[in-house]
């Protein structure tokens, strides 16, 4: 289709290149996320949000539909692993800002892991009360980004955790000044 405006393909191109940039976009809004989204009412908006996800998997095993799997113990295990490294967050970027900020963005990739797990089974679910055939599609979908994608939340939760000494470290070494 090549890169004509008029099929959307062109925007789609653009923001997947933009996706992975660490440093730049992934980068401010981990840095944003932590900063800004986080504290905000003392951690509650982010609690009542990691609430609303613990309640779409809840959903899912209450369906106790097979074509789930382990859907709804993985994304338990993800926004679990989100809600330790949340609280980890809330408690130690008061004290110690650049413990925080070195777990900004393996927090921000949790974040998205759990929510977005919880959003294609939420869907998939929706769906379900819709059309059984579109149900079976959406559900492999919510049933492969648990098994698959949703696994890393718990490495990610224990970098944002335990992994700041070393990144304050590396970037000691690495940066003279």
């Amino acid at each position: 289709m090549g890169f004509i405006e008029e099929t959307g393909v062109a925007q789609h191109y653009r923001d997947a290149r933009i996706a992975p940039i660490y440093e730049g976009t992934n980068g401010i809004q981990a840095m944003d996320l932590v900063v800004r989204k986080l504290p905000m009412a003392d951690g509650e908006i982010v609690r009542g949000q990691i609430a609303s996800l613990r309640d779409a998997v809840e959903s899912v095993r209450e369906s106790n539909l097979p074509a789930f799997g382990a859907t709804a113990e993985r994304l338990h295990e993800a926004v679990e692993a989100l809600s330790e490294a949340t609280e980890w967050m809330l408690e130690t970027l008061p004290n110690s800002r650049d413990h925080a900020y070195a777990g900004a963005t393996p927090y921000l990739r949790l974040f998205g892991l759990a929510s977005g797990g919880a959003y294609l089974a939420r869907g998939a679910l929706a769906a379900g009360r819709k059309d059984a055939g579109t149900a079976n599609e959406q559900i492999a979908i919510a049933r492969f980004f648990a098994e698959h994608c949703a696994i890393e939340a718990s490495g990610l939760a224990r970098t944002v955790v335990s992994g700041a000494d070393a990144v304050i470290e590396a970037s000691q070494h690495a940066l003279p000044a």
